[in-house]
């Protein structure tokens, strides 16, 4: 079984113990997601987020593993999260193999999959699933204040947010790129598949 593994933050330039066949490739599916999830040590994630989200083009890329199973474990891992439930996970049949949250999302990927089977020859698709939290909304004014605010590390939130790769524009980050100091720092080249450099449209 071929199984890609769909990324849209940090992954892209930090896959630690990933286990890849080759680079990210640019062309996933398309997927809401905002810097909505707040953790305990003040940092701030990419996550999906069907409410309040900016729909995107993920990237994917594929795993050296061919068991779902394994895939999602890996990815477990490289998320550092203790349940493999937060790792979702369907084949191109329909089938669900990891809770997905939110049905909409499902639906989007097995459509990805289904429509670029002839191309990808990609069975099955794997993702992280983890919800937004930290805060009653996820707007970017509410979003930026929690970044001003004492209980947010700013510098890590900063770093994280402008090494994004390019594709994934929110309206958080749209807005933060306007100030001094947000401007994105591009993903090397060597990340992606093509090789390409890491640039907007």
């Amino acid at each position: 079984m071929k199984v890609a593994i769909i990324g849209w933050g940090s992954l892209i330039h930090d896959r630690g113990v990933l286990r890849l066949v080759d680079g990210w490739h640019r062309d996933g599916p398309l997927l809401p997601v905002e810097f909505a999830r707040t953790s305990v040590n003040g940092t701030l994630s990419l996550v999906i987020t069907p409410d309040h989200g900016t729909t995107v083009t993920t990237y994917w890329a594929e795993s050296m593993h061919h068991d779902v199973s394994l895939v999602r474990e890996n990815l477990r891992l490289r998320e550092r999260t203790p349940d493999v439930r937060n790792i979702a996970a369907v084949t191109w049949r329909g089938e669900v193999l990891g809770r997905t949250r939110y049905s909409a999302i499902e639906d989007a990927v097995i459509g990805w999959l289904r429509s670029n089977r002839k191309n990808t020859m990609v069975d099955a698709a794997v993702w992280t699933s983890l919800k937004p939290k930290g805060l009653d909304s996820y707007t970017p004014k509410k979003v930026g204040a929690f970044i001003d605010s004492d209980r947010a590390d700013k510098s890590r939130i900063q770093d994280y947010i402008r090494r994004a790769p390019a594709q994934t524009i929110t309206a958080l980050r749209l807005e933060l790129e306007k100030l001094p100091g947000w401007e994105p720092i591009p993903v090397p080249p060597e990340c992606f598949a093509d090789g390409e450099q890491d640039v907007r449209d």
